[in-house]
Formats: structure tokens, sequence, C-alpha cells
């Protein structure tokens, strides 16, 4: 009878611990944006200045491509898009990223 206590005990705190964990955010969806974003300062690709804008996008993660790294932070575009770009994206939170675009 003990047995069976210990085991439902034991398979309860699991569940309660496992359910616990779901609603936490990783540490990995939590970015902090680099000063030169928050300065304006734009992204040099392709020999052209890409510019902060203060555009949010909402976008999963497995809609973007990683493109390549400036100053340490990833640089995305959006998986459906083609040559010429029309914008660029660093992550900016959890299925957020920051729009970046040319100053015509």
């Amino acid at each position: 009878m003990k047995r069976k206590i210990v085991f439902i005990l034991f398979i309860l705190a699991t569940l309660h611990a496992g359910c616990a964990n779901l609603n936490r955010d990783n540490l990995d969806d939590s970015v902090i944006e680099s000063q030169w974003i928050r300065n304006g300062e734009p992204i040099i690709f392709e020999e052209e200045a890409w510019y902060p804008k203060d555009v949010i996008e909402n976008l999963k993660d497995g809609e973007m491509l990683l493109i390549f790294t400036y100053n340490g932070e990833r640089v995305y575009i959006e998986k459906r898009e083609i040559r010429p770009y029309n914008r660029l994206y660093t992550k900016f939170g959890k299925y957020q990223f920051r729009v970046f675009e040319k100053n015509d």
C-alpha cells in the first residue's frame, strides 16, 4: 500500500514539474537587442545601408531564414522573399523580429 502511495505521489510530482516548465520562457527566447541597433545604426548588406525601424513584426522562427551575422547579431529574411530583398530582420523577442529597410 505504501508503495502505491509513493508511486502515485512520484507521478503527480513529475506531472506538476512538467506542467510548470511549460509556462516558462526559455532563456534562448529572451533576446537583448544590441546597443548599435537601439542607436539607429545600419546593417551594411551588399554595399547598402539598412536602417532599423520602429516596427516589430510577429513571425514564427520557421518563417525566417538566417542569411548572415553582422556585429554579433543574426540577420534574417522571410523564407518566401526573393531578391531584391525589401526587408532584413534581427531577432527582437520570442516570435518577434525588428525590421530593417533601406532609406531611398
